[in-house]
């Protein structure tokens, strides 16, 4: 008896590579009947593998000669595939264009083999499309693509390996878009990869579903790569808006980042009276250069009214720019009134994926009655200091609010080293990773993706007489109609 690995993630047309083999009689196969039996293998790095069986008796044969002309059929199938599968291994590991073509022929020969109406004959089309189209042999792509139409129409839409089919073919079109440039094979292929979508797991969500995240406001997606930086609106109804920033590259945000930082930090030194000219000039480039752009399209074409919600959504660079600070520090043309800053116009919120803004919305549908807890240290020091004894049996009561008050790190060479020295009332709680900024890994983004269901955060340093009246000043307000029997509302935090 002999265990194969299979070369194939579907059903497979060929018996697939050796791996193991067990010697048994026949005479004691056939003495365990209709009772399933294990049979065990020798250990692999400690473990013991086995399987189960159970024997049953589909034919019988009087003589060597009496074999069904379908185990022939079968069995041909099987050795072309198998040597299809290894010729095209050798391929791929030697890039020699002989063993391409060796896995080509093998595997025209199972499609040759394979009668009308055989239940594997989509598998036998999609090895020789694959093979075609893993090494590219140009010039015939059509062929390809031909081959891949017919296995998915032999695939319909609840059959297990229709995504499979989708997929192939939707890269053969690209790819005869790429060597055409015919307009209907790129149309073709998007619409094939839109049908794709919604029956894998782990794929993107598709726009209709991340619209939900801008119901209560539009959602800003802001993404900085080398080619250029931009902004997509998400808007509570319609089409997403492309908003381009043209003054606006990513190496003037990484120098933008640093610099806030450092007068961020100067600033902090500074007397309440001391005028923070750096700080002033920043917050005016980062008006000018990124949110007035989208104001325009906020205000003049989505038409929303002042003083509503918006979330911001940065990736890369963006993330670690005070985005909701932006700010022109200037007076209007006649000079009667200082124009107004981004935070005058609309009340803004992070988030850091539409996604987790989605989750949270879904989970915050029942209210409950608020029950508070407030974890901090006297003395936390360097955060070396004994552990708080009695957090654990406090987080078991499943309290709805949590406030850390406590000092934080954020590591953004290592943003899983990142951690509280134990509201976030800490430091660098919502700055992400320098090496890797497109994903959004930081302490208050891990709170959020662990079940917090809204999070306040810090981007830099705070002091701590300026955490203190923030808390203040936040908690008077969250709180102000909690005498009357008002309900506490984490949805206006902001």
């Amino acid at each position: 008896m002999e265990t194969r690995a299979s070369f194939e993630l579907h059903r497979m047309l060929g018996s697939g590579e050796v791996i193991e083999k067990l010697e048994m009689s026949w005479d004691e196969l056939v003495h365990h009947g209709d009772e399933p039996f294990d049979l065990y293998f020798p250990p692999v790095r400690g473990v013991h593998p086995f399987f189960t069986l159970k024997v049953a008796l589909v034919h019988t044969c009087n003589n060597k000669n009496d074999v069904p002309f379908n185990s022939l059929v079968n069995y041909g199938i099987a050795r072309d595939t198998d040597a299809g599968h290894a010729q095209f291994a050798a391929y791929i590991t030697s890039e020699n264009i002989s063993h391409l073509n060796d896995a080509v022929e093998h595997f025209r020969l199972v499609l040759d083999q394979c009668p009308v109406g055989y239940p594997d004959y989509a598998a036998a089309l999609t090895n020789l499309a694959s093979a075609r189209l893993d090494g590219y042999i140009q010039n015939d792509i059509d062929t390809t693509t031909s081959l891949l139409r017919n296995a998915l129409a032999l695939r319909p839409q609840r059959h297990s390996h229709h995504p499979s089919s989708l997929y192939n073919l939707a890269l053969a079109l690209s790819l005869c878009y790429n060597e055409k440039g015919t307009i209907a094979d790129i149309c073709e292929a998007g619409q094939l990869c839109h049908d794709l979508l919604p029956l894998c797991k782990g794929y993107p969500p598709l726009y209709e579903d991340l619209q939900a995240a801008a119901r209560q406001g539009p959602a800003i997606i802001l993404n900085a790569s080398k080619y250029s930086c931009s902004a997509i609106i998400v808007p509570t109804s319609g089409d997403p808006h492309h908003v381009p920033l043209p003054s606006v590259a990513l190496a003037d945000l990484t120098n933008l980042k640093d610099r806030f930082a450092r007068a961020i930090r100067d600033s902090s030194r500074m007397n309440p009276g001391e005028s923070r000219t750096d700080l002033i000039v920043l917050l005016r480039i980062i008006w000018d250069q990124i949110m007035l752009p989208i104001v325009h399209v906020l205000e003049h074409v989505l038409k929303l009214k002042r003083r509503s919600r918006i979330w911001l959504c940065p990736t890369a660079a963006f993330t670690s720019i005070a985005l909701h600070a932006a700010h022109p520090f200037q007076t209007k043309a006649d000079r009667s009134v200082k124009e107004q800053c981004l935070e005058d116009l609309y009340i803004c919120s992070y988030t850091p994926t539409l996604s987790a803004l989605v989750r949270s919305r879904q989970s915050m549908k029942k209210r409950v009655p608020p029950s508070f807890v407030v974890i901090g240290q006297g003395q936390p020091g360097s955060g070396t200091g004994k552990a708080l004894l009695a957090v654990d049996s406090e987080l078991e009561l499943q309290n709805t609010w949590v406030h850390l008050a406590c000092h934080g790190k954020q590591d953004p060479m290592q943003p899983y080293s990142s951690h509280l020295f134990v509201f976030l009332s800490a430091c660098h709680t919502a700055v992400g990773d320098e090496e890797t900024p497109d994903e959004v890994i930081h302490l208050a983004a891990g709170l959020r993706f662990s079940g917090f269901k809204s999070v306040i955060g810090t981007l830099w340093e705070v002091d701590n007489a300026v955490a203190k009246h923030i808390v203040e000043a936040f908690y008077t307000y969250m709180f102000r109609d909690s005498k009357d029997g008002g309900v506490v509302d984490c949805t206006k935090a902001a």
